[in-house]
């Protein structure tokens, strides 16, 4: 799994349960009101106190061809909802909560690469002297993913010259 997965992830779980246009933000985000958007996102690297090394990774012959690491990810994704009736927008905001809640017990079954997520608390953010008729929201999100990265590794394909078996350290090879 990666960012932009999770993001994927996020818009497929939360399009059928919110009655209004969700989208990220961006140039070509959505401006119509009332509409949700998955605002900053940040990802940094968790250090899990655990060697992230899983194995080897092998061909179709058995050869091992690289080595398999397991890193672990934290991704805060913004939501942001903006409404013109306050009651609809704590509605889209328990909505959002109870979306993912739901999942906080058991997250690999969300995503089979998510260990852990986390629904933040509701937080107003309107700006009445900017946006006097709108309603505006959040709830932050937090995911904690894996994400498998293979190392490949050189491959000893053949042995060119012998070393005589007799040779030990403290003799000198001239």
């Amino acid at each position: 799994m990666n960012k932009s997965e999770v993001l994927v992830e996020i818009l497929a779980e939360l399009r059928p349960q919110v009655s209004i246009p969700v989208d990220t933000e961006g140039i070509d985000g959505p401006r119509e009101i009332p509409r949700v958007t998955l605002g900053s996102v940040s990802v940094r690297r968790v250090p899990d106190g655990h060697q992230n090394y899983v194995g080897v990774e092998t061909d179709g012959s058995g050869r091992e061809t690289g080595t398999v690491h397991h890193l672990v990810w934290r991704a805060t994704v913004d939501t942001v909802v903006v409404t013109p009736d306050e009651v609809e927008r704590d509605d889209v905001l328990d909505l959002i909560g109870s979306a993912f809640a739901i999942h906080e017990d058991l997250p690999h079954e969300w995503h089979p690469d998510v260990r852990l997520i986390e629904v933040g608390a509701e937080s107003p953010r309107s700006l009445p002297f900017q946006e006097p008729d709108l309603f505006s929201g959040g709830r932050t999100l937090t995911f904690e993913y894996v994400q498998e990265v293979t190392k490949s590794g050189n491959t000893l394909t053949a042995v060119t010259e012998a070393v005589d078996p007799t040779l030990t350290i403290s003799e000198t090879v001239e």
